[in-house]
């Protein structure tokens, strides 16, 4: 390992100057392959804080950690503790300026964040790390692939949003708004996307309900190609009102994004799920389980047909059915539905603990919310 040597100013120069030549002396010393270099210039967009290394990684796909740790042996990557890595702010700086990170060159990275992104109903307990270096990305990065970067920037703000993760969420607004104010960036739909992604993250609730029906407005035709996109802006319409009190417009706009879904044939969608599941929860509060489990009985159907039966999106809509069993007091097929999430939850979070037991105490706490005493028995079975 070479350290950064003690030094003092000399030739008019400060230290930090001369601190900046040793780094860029490393650099051109140590002549680092392909692999090296490309390691620190996504590291370069990770946050000041750093990664888990393990995690970044994963994030690049590398087979091992053989390059990271000769890295840190030579000085160019800075081990923490909690097996973290980060570069110092000196070393950050110089990497920028030495390998030019950018959209392309660190496609593997934003595809790699992007992807964690777009599975919206999976919680990772990295959450802090993810948004952090996203963040980092959008700060630094150069953008030379407009469409990969718009599309990056839409894919990761309602996973922000899931987690309420508001920094991130405003600069990913700013972000957007600046790349769209140009008219040659872009397309009709960006700009609807971006008005109903404002109107989530604005807090008057009825100027975020005329900002969702302007977003609605700006695509008057609906075709194969946004009607994805239109069923999401009418179900986030549908959950504005619910959250206003407002249940039968609330019905009405969830109604028509789930026509839309089954006009074209879009319900083993992620997003369709989530749409249809909290149509069925929306049912149960207005008095209709009946019908809110008929929806979801079919749609466990679709999700076999299509997807799996042991992922993440089926777990989420057996959760969906316990909630409205217990609420019409259903004990047994309610616990039955559960169980079936819990066994989804312990295989896909096999290697994080913590987030199995997170799973089991909010399906736990269910009960309680419902007013439902949690017998043995049931204690046993959710065990």
């Amino acid at each position: 390992m070479l350290p950064i040597p003690s030094v003092s100013p000399k030739d008019g120069k400060s230290r930090k100057a001369t601190y900046y030549d040793h780094i860029h002396t490393l650099f051109s010393l140590y002549q680092l392959s392909e692999a090296e270099t490309d390691i620190m210039r996504n590291l370069a967009l990770s946050p000041l804080a750093g990664v888990q290394n393990r995690l970044f990684a994963n994030w690049l796909k590398l087979r091992d950690m053989n390059t990271v740790n000769a890295l840190i042996e030579k000085g160019f990557i800075k081990a923490m503790e909690g097996r973290m890595i980060a570069l110092h702010p000196m070393m950050q700086e110089v990497t920028m300026e030495e390998t030019k990170p950018s959209v392309q060159g660190c496609r593997i990275l934003l595809d790699s964040l992007q992807q964690i992104c777009l599975r919206h109903g999976e919680e990772v307990s990295y959450y802090k790390q993810l948004f952090q270096t996203i963040e980092s990305i959008i700060i630094q990065i150069e953008n030379d692939d407009m469409l990969v970067y718009l599309r990056f920037l839409e894919d990761v703000f309602p996973y922000m949003e899931n987690y309420h993760y508001y920094p991130g969420m405003e600069l990913v607004l700013d972000t957007l708004s600046a790349l769209l104010k140009d008219s040659a960036i872009g397309s009709v739909a960006d700009r609807a996307l971006l008005l109903s992604y404002q109107a989530a993250y604005e807090k008057k609730s009825d100027k975020a309900i005329k900002m969702q029906k302007d977003a609605i407005a700006m695509i008057p035709e609906i075709t194969a190609d946004n009607a994805l996109l239109v069923s999401n802006l009418y179900a986030n319409l549908g959950g504005m009102y619910r959250v206003n009190g407002k249940l039968e417009l609330a019905k009405e706009n969830m109604e028509q994004a789930i026509r839309i879904i089954e006009e074209y044939g879009l319900a083993y969608y992620h997003d369709s799920i989530v749409q249809i599941t909290n149509y069925a929860v929306l049912l149960t509060d207005m008095g209709q389980p009946d019908i809110g489990l008929s929806a979801l009985r079919k749609l466990c159907r679709v999700i076999r047909e299509y997807n799996s039966d042991t992922g993440l999106d089926y777990a989420n809509v057996q959760e969906a059915m316990g909630g409205i069993r217990l609420t019409m007091g259903e004990i047994q097929q309610a616990t039955s539905h559960f169980q079936k999430a819990m066994e989804i939850y312990e295989t896909v979070f096999e290697f994080e603990p913590d987030m199995i037991e997170a799973k089991k105490q909010d399906l736990l706490g269910t009960y309680a919310q419902a007013g439902v005493y949690l017998g043995k028995q049931i204690s046993q079975k959710m065990k």
